[in-house]
Order: C-alpha cells, then structure tokens, then sequence
C-alpha cells in the first residue's frame, strides 16, 4: 500500500508491503527506515555496572564497568555497591585519537578498535576496552580520522548520554501537537 499522507515523513515513492510478506512489523519498520520517525530508541551498548559514589556537588553518580570508572548521572537512591545496567546509545559515543583536556564530556574511555562495520548511511566501531563499545560515525569521518582496525581510540561519553535501563520506561516520550510552516510542535503527554 502506498502512504498518501502529504505531511508523511516518509517518501511518497516508498511502498509498505504487508508484513506477511516481509517478515515481522519491526522487520518491515527497519527495512523502510522507519524506526527514527517511530520514536523508537535504538539501544547500541547496554554495560552492567557497581556503583562506587555518589558526588553531590558535581552531580553525578561514580560507578565501575568492567574495572572501569565511568560518571553517571546523579542517583542517590541507588546504594553504594549496588549492581545496576546502563544503556549508551552507539550514536551518543563521539572518538578521539588522544584524551583532551578542557572539555565538558566527563568519561573518556581508551580502548582499541577491534571493527570498523559498515551500516547504511553509518559505520559502527567496535572498540574492546575491557568490555565492547560500539560507537556509530558516519563514513566521511572514518576517513577524516584515518580509522584503521588495531589503533588506539577514545570513547567519548556525556555523563547526560547514559541512561538506566531501569528508567526508560519511565522516560517521557513526545507527541506532535501541530504541524505548520514545515516545522513538528512536540509536546510531552501529561
């Protein structure tokens, strides 16, 4: 069936098969790229990790992952020693060559690309730092910064970027409220 919709985010020349024919809905949602206008959140790393501190007056909680450290997001409820998991999303890991100094991303992780697997418009880097992170670049900065399997590379985190997994069904989701001039209005149900 062909989608009529003129304020469709998706091309008028796209067609959705019957998932009987394609596979699963999810299926059929990835095959056409619909899963970014869906709202759906892509889960690219899921780490468990022990919680160390909490530092107020930063605002973040202190945890380890695999022996190493990473700041989180402050959560006092959560006991010191507790086991808990957190999620990174592939897209939310930027790389550096080096560690830089000055900036306000809070957990640079050095690790070793092990893959560089082409995906679409993106390509994920599989980095063994005592555990596997994948970060999602696009090509054009595989290219810029030389990137080559077996090199050593820094996993840049926002604290901001992490989220518990125990928290996101919890999270708020977004609705369009109005369409005019081009632009989505979202709100938050409620």
């Amino acid at each position: 069936m062909r989608i009529p919709d003129p304020y469709s985010p998706f091309p008028r020349t796209s067609s959705v098969n019957s998932p009987k024919d394609k596979g699963s809905l999810l299926e059929v949602a990835k095959h056409q790229g619909m899963l970014r206008y869906l709202g759906i959140r892509q889960v690219g790393n899921n780490l468990p990790v022990s919680i160390r501190s909490h530092d107020y007056l930063s605002g973040c909680s202190l945890a380890l992952s695999f022996g190493l450290p990473l700041t989180l997001p402050l959560r006092p409820h959560l006991a010191i020693g507790s086991q808990t998991q957190v999620s990174i999303r592939a897209k939310d890991i930027a790389l550096s060559r080096s560690y830089i100094n000055g900036i306000s991303i809070q957990n640079q992780i050095r690790g070793r690309i092990c893959a560089l697997i082409p995906s679409g418009e993106s390509l994920i880097v599989q980095v063994d730092c005592g555990s596997t992170l994948l970060a999602e670049i696009t090509p054009g900065a595989c290219r810029d910064m030389a990137l080559q399997e077996g090199e050593d590379i820094y996993c840049l985190i926002k604290t901001h970027s992490i989220t518990y997994l125990v928290e996101l069904d919890a999270q708020p989701y977004h609705r369009v409220v109005s369409h005019g001039g081009g632009h989505y209005y979202l709100d938050t149900p409620g």
